[in-house]
């Protein structure tokens, strides 16, 4: 079977407005890393993966270190520490600030396996040490 392995960046950014904390704007939105780390798009479609890669890979010789190699470079958006909820999205425990705007932005990064299934083309979440042995 022919699966791969993809990784995608989203975002929440807020801005806080007015005399206290309770007023403020929050918008979510998938990033194209390569293009922009402020940049929110709709849809997931409208971004490349920060991840891709063949799940089985002859070229890793077994072992998928360049897989590994892989999923680590996912978390180079992370401000801080990423938190592992357990389903295959991990969120960065650190804010990004641009010195320019005045939104706060943080991070995820999603796992998904896609493969050929019976009924086409599907995705699935992946899991990078539960489900791909991926040491972080």
């Amino acid at each position: 079977m022919s699966a791969h392995i993809y990784a995608y960046l989203t975002a929440t950014r807020i801005e806080f407005f007015g005399e206290g904390c309770d007023d403020y704007n929050e918008e979510h939105g998938w990033i194209d890393r390569d293009r922009s780390r402020t940049e929110l798009h709709d849809f997931q479609s409208d971004v490349r993966p920060i991840v891709e890669w063949p799940e089985n890979d002859p070229t890793d010789g077994g072992v998928y270190e360049g897989l590994a190699d892989a999923v680590r470079t996912a978390f180079e958006a992370f401000e801080g520490r990423p938190f592992d909820n357990g389903n295959g999205s991990f969120y960065d425990s650190g804010e990004y600030s641009p010195v320019d705007e005045s939104w706060t932005y943080t991070y995820a990064v999603h796992f998904r396996r896609k493969f050929l299934g019976p009924n086409g083309w599907a995705e699935e979440r992946w899991h990078p040490t539960r489900d791909g042995g991926v040491a972080l």
